[in-house]
């Protein structure tokens, strides 16, 4: 038996989305400096973006990017969920609903999902040279064990707020892993 029992929402609150929308940015300008410590000096604007799972997370970091002028039609957002790729498409971002091989040289890569969505099998399909961005609890979105124990070599980059950024020493390369008016 309970009296008095009060419930507030906070999944839909006025302050979970403030919080999304500030965790976004600081996601978003992570990442453009990451792009510049990992490719000397290259600014993220000049790099493809994917982003792998468009729910809070994932569609945070995308209204970030392109409220700090990144270009919309410059990221792919890879989502099995209809709605969450109807939403990135409204943002005039390009959708996907399974990873596809991406011929590019570079490409940055948001993980923002909360299972393993990056390992061994598709980690080399998003570009030639790719830097992964693992923004959940624990790099739950990676799958590191498998990617230390396959033939790749990798070795971590750095460990930041959201875990360990990895990177490949084998061709594609791949790693996991200031002014504002110049990151993007």
């Amino acid at each position: 038996y309970l009296p008095n029992l009060i419930a507030v929402d906070m999944a839909h609150s006025r302050l979970k989305a403030l919080e999304a929308r500030i965790i976004g940015e600081k996601m978003a300008l992570l990442g453009a400096r990451e792009v510049r410590e990992q490719w000397s000096n290259v600014r993220i604007g000049d790099v493809p973006i994917c982003i792998k799972g468009f729910g809070l997370l994932g569609s945070s970091v995308g209204e970030a990017l392109i409220r700090l002028g990144y270009p919309p039609d410059a990221i792919t957002v890879f989502d099995p969920s209809p709605e969450a790729r109807a939403k990135a498409a409204a943002l005039g971002c390009q959708v996907r609903a399974r990873d596809e091989t991406q011929e590019r040289d570079r490409a940055v890569v948001f993980v923002c999902t909360s299972v393993a969505s990056v390992g061994v099998d598709n980690a080399a399909s998003f570009a030639r040279d790719a830097l992964f961005l693992s923004l959940t609890s624990e790099g739950k979105g990676i799958q590191l064990d498998a990617i230390k124990g396959a033939a790749f070599d990798f070795e971590p980059v750095a460990v930041g707020i959201s875990g360990p950024r990895f990177k490949r020493r084998a061709k594609p390369r791949t790693r996991f892993g200031s002014d504002i008016t110049n990151l993007i």
